[in-house]
């Protein structure tokens, strides 16, 4: 219903300018507000995203309970038919922060096509979207143990699928790889222990990890050089390998 009044001209004009700023003011107030508040509705969804991405993170304990489900899939029993097998890494020190289990088989007398069979059991078993195999005993990759390898990925890593290293050497090749988890294992405490989880857990998906810089690096940053926190990990690994985090969200 129209309820403006009449009087005539030029008193009509007049009201009409009135009526028309009017109008223009309410229609930019709406829109203000009708901005406002989709602002407001994005910024509790951004921060319920964030949320959900933080409550979503699989913790510790979770994915150790993921490994052992893969492991008593058919895993463990299938390796044990190629030697003593070790479960080793983040899954031994209890300090998993994604889908990475490492696997030892001490085996005295090296066979390669035999340990193809295992690769050909293991793709029937796990159903891997591929598998990487290297010849460690010829390479000699400095600080890898000397034996043969099979990476096994059961989808991208870099989205949270799992990834198992299976290595085979003989007792002498294992010696250097478990003096190196004890030495890890002898020196943890609660204090370490939160500040590799912390570290871990935000770094893993950086584009160098695997690349340039490894777990190793975080282990040794804590218990070498006192590092407590991802900011000082950053500067630890930025001075020691010229590696910068991704973005500025990374340092706190």
């Amino acid at each position: 219903m129209d309820r403006r009044l009449l009087f005539g001209s030029p008193i009509d004009e007049l009201l009409e300018r009135l009526y028309a700023q009017n109008a223009a003011q309410d229609d930019a107030l709406a829109a203000y507000f009708t901005a406002r508040a989709d602002a407001r509705r994005g910024e509790r969804t951004s921060r319920g995203q964030t949320r959900t991405t933080m409550i979503n993170r699989p913790s510790t304990d979770d994915i150790q309970a993921e490994a052992d489900r893969i492991l008593d899939s058919g895993l463990s029993a299938l390796l044990a038919q190629y030697g003593e097998v070790h479960l080793i890494g983040s899954y031994a020190l209890r300090l998993m922060t994604w889908r990475d289990l490492d696997i030892h088989i001490v085996q005295e007398d090296a066979d390669i096509d035999r340990f193809f069979g295992l690769g050909g059991r293991i793709a029937s078993l796990l159903h891997p979207h591929r598998m990487h195999f290297r010849d460690e005993s010829l390479v000699r990759t400095p600080d890898l143990p000397r034996g043969f390898y099979w990476g096994v990925y059961l989808g991208d890593e870099r989205r949270g699928a799992w990834k198992i290293d299976i290595w085979q050497t003989n007792g002498e090749g294992f010696e250097s790889v478990r003096r190196f988890s004890d030495g890890i294992s002898n020196r943890l405490d609660a204090a370490t222990r939160q500040a590799i989880l912390l570290i871990k857990a935000a770094c893993w998906t950086h584009p160098e990890y695997r690349r340039s810089f490894t777990s190793a690096d975080v282990y040794s940053a804590v218990l070498d050089r006192g590092v407590r926190d991802l900011g000082g990990f950053w500067t630890d690994l930025r001075q020691r390998k010229g590696i910068a985090a991704e973005s500025v969200g990374e340092t706190s």
